[in-house]
């Protein structure tokens, strides 16, 4: 790496420009008190762009030295015929011999590497060598679609409220959709089963109603629900949820009603559980009876002869009635 060291004016910094930026780290209050404490350790890595100098890598130790304070930084000045190429292999070489770099952060550096290199396999070469994601081409161009979501999006997934897996499924649709969908994520916190959900319902009610996905999760009634601070998360995600499914399955619902009145009259042992068929379809219902003693099993035994015997388990299984 051909540089020179030098001290130079904080303010000849454009720190706007964050070209070659991968972190996604902010700065904080140890690196703070580590800089006041000992100082710079690691000298931030600049190139000379026009009247000023650019960042290639060191962003957060060149912020966090300003806050301190201080008018000057010493740094290392690369040599202007470096090419970008190489700053950006030198920005991805500092980050990843810090720490394993999260998922946004790896599509950060795989699209920079894409807008940088010329021809296929020099770009796969080098995703291969500098950020060790292997060699599945498909899974590489997935994470790089990540990097063109919008940042409320890409917050979600640093939160680990979204899966890498469906957020990359997200990828083009409008940002206004994004946005809306993001207040939802944040707030519910869901499991990875309950996304997929969520974003599959939302979507196919879109689709139905002809409308978009920002204008159906802004509409009253699903408002009063994200909105309502007398609720926590798993309250909200529940009635959102049955909210969902009425709305997109209006019949399915009213068979599932039904059908939870006709257990309800059944009067079951509260360690037996009846499930019907999978939305309803096929013909299989699951009965699941939970005991621990030998007495609890001759118990259970009483309870499936009376529900063999109850007028209702006929009706309840009669696919006429659904």
């Amino acid at each position: 790496m051909n540089y020179t060291e030098a001290d130079i004016n904080i303010s000849d910094i454009d720190q706007t420009d964050d070209f070659y930026k991968i972190t996604t780290a902010d700065v904080d209050d140890d690196l703070i008190h580590s800089i006041q404490s000992i100082g710079l350790l690691n000298r931030p890595l600049l190139m000379r762009k026009g009247h000023a100098f650019i960042i290639v890598s060191g962003f957060r130790r060149t912020e966090a030295l300003a806050r301190t304070g201080e008018n000057r930084l010493s740094a290392r000045i690369l040599h202007p015929d470096i090419s970008p190429l190489d700053c950006l292999k030198f920005s991805i070489s500092d980050n990843t011999t810090q720490r394993e770099l999260n998922m946004i952060e790896n599509a950060r550096a795989v699209d920079k590497l894409a807008n940088l290199t010329t021809g296929a396999e020099p770009f796969y070469t080098l995703v291969e060598t500098f950020l060790k994601l292997g060699k599945n081409r498909r899974l590489i161009h997935k994470i790089q679609s990540l990097n063109s979501l919008p940042e409320q999006i890409k917050t979600i997934i640093l939160k680990e409220q979204l899966d890498f897996s469906i957020a990359s499924e997200l990828v083009g649709y409008p940002e206004s959709d994004l946005t809306a969908i993001a207040i939802y994520l944040d707030t519910l916190k869901l499991s990875l089963s309950k996304q997929r959900e969520f974003l599959t319902l939302i979507a196919e009610i879109s689709r139905r109603e002809n409308i978009s996905v920002q204008e159906f999760l802004n509409e009253p009634d699903l408002k009063a629900i994200i909105q309502n601070n007398d609720l926590e998360g798993n309250q909200k995600a529940g009635k959102i949820r049955i909210y969902l499914k009425k709305r997109r399955y209006p019949s399915l619902t009213g068979t599932e009603e039904r059908f939870i009145q006709l257990v309800k009259e059944l009067k079951l042992n509260p360690n037996t559980k009846v499930s019907p068929p999978r939305y309803f379809e096929g013909s299989v219902f699951s009965l699941t009876m939970n005991f621990s003693s030998l007495a609890e099993l001759i118990e259970q035994k009483e309870s499936f002869d009376q529900l063999i015997r109850h007028p209702i388990t006929k009706k309840l299984v009669d696919k006429d009635f659904y």
